[in-house]
């Protein structure tokens, strides 16, 4: 088992605690009836606030690199 999804520490140098959230998923199959919590930057509400045109995304998802072999 693992840990629960977590926000970082406070005060990390260039990270902005307003792009930091915790978003909930379902589980499908194996995991129906599992709520799964993930921790996500997300700068989009910020860009919009500043009127900055939003013209990509990127989705980097971290994990031990031999997960991909089992």
């Amino acid at each position: 088992m693992t840990a629960p999804a977590a926000h970082p520490p406070v005060g990390l140098p260039g990270l902005d605690p307003r792009w930091s959230r915790i978003v909930e998923a379902e589980g499908r199959g194996l995991d129906a009836g599992v709520t799964r919590h993930w921790h996500c930057l997300d700068t989009a509400a910020v860009l919009e606030e500043a009127r900055a045109p939003i013209v990509g995304t990127i989705l980097a998802v971290h994990g031990n690199p031999t997960w991909s072999y089992l």
